[in-house]
């Protein structure tokens, strides 16, 4: 750490002009890669920052510093010194990886429904100033014991969790919020989209307020690393 150097116009620093996308390697393969890459460049074009890489690139990057068959992977991406409103041209990217294994089987205990709102705005405004709002639910998460929160939007209509894409169950058919329409574009559920659920099971975009919980049979969430976990709703 005492090696690292950040120069004072440094953009990322001075404004947090920045962001970063996590992923698994599982048996040396990334799942759901093209979703990554999607996202990952969703992100760029958000920022108006053309990507440095094009797909196969940004996977070999990722794989090359790689010394086990499994981890957790944090992708980051920055604007660095000199860089002018208007001008995002110059950019530096890092990899960062951790150790992983795959998350037993386990139904998480609870939900939480929060009465906090998630901001209602543009893809890049919650990518670039959800983070302080979030870790403020968290803390609320973790006093209480439970495993995630809900969030909604203005609307009232339950958007996503803390860590993690939020599906559910009415009349036998899952649903979803529509991706990145008022939190981050989400892999998870884009591959439920694409993919379905583990059992086969066809999940479609939709919206839920906050009114209509007691109608939802099954809830689940899902993110990069635990795709989809079931849960029962603890409190309201």
């Amino acid at each position: 750490m005492d090696d690292v150097h950040i120069h004072l116009n440094n953009r990322s620093f001075l404004y947090g002009d920045g962001f970063f996308d996590t992923l698994r390697v599982e048996d040396g393969r990334i799942p759901w890669l093209e979703l990554h890459f999607e996202r990952w460049t969703k992100s760029c074009e958000a920022m108006g920052i053309d990507s440095p890489f094009q797909e196969t690139e940004w996977e070999r990057w990722i794989l090359s510093i790689l010394t086990t068959q499994s981890a957790r992977v944090r992708t980051h991406l920055w604007t660095g010194e000199g860089v002018q409103y208007g001008n995002r041209g110059k950019v530096e990217t890092l990899v960062q990886v951790f150790p992983w294994e795959r998350q037993m089987e386990i139904p998480w205990s609870g939900g939480l429904v929060l009465d906090e709102h998630l901001p209602k705005g543009k893809y890049q405004w919650m990518k670039l100033n959800s983070s302080f709002f979030y870790a403020q639910v968290e803390k609320k998460i973790f006093d209480r014991g439970w495993d995630e929160a809900l969030l909604m939007n203005q609307d009232e209509e339950l958007v996503e969790g803390c860590h993690s894409a939020l599906f559910w169950k009415r009349q036998g058919q899952w649903f979803t919020h529509p991706n990145g329409a008022d939190g981050v574009w989400s892999t998870a559920k884009a591959a439920a989209l694409r993919w379905g659920t583990p059992e086969g099971e066809a999940v479609t975009e939709g919206r839920l307020h906050v009114s209509e919980i007691n109608s939802v049979s099954d809830w689940a969430m899902g993110n990069a690393l635990n795709p989809w976990t079931t849960f029962s709703l603890l409190k309201v």
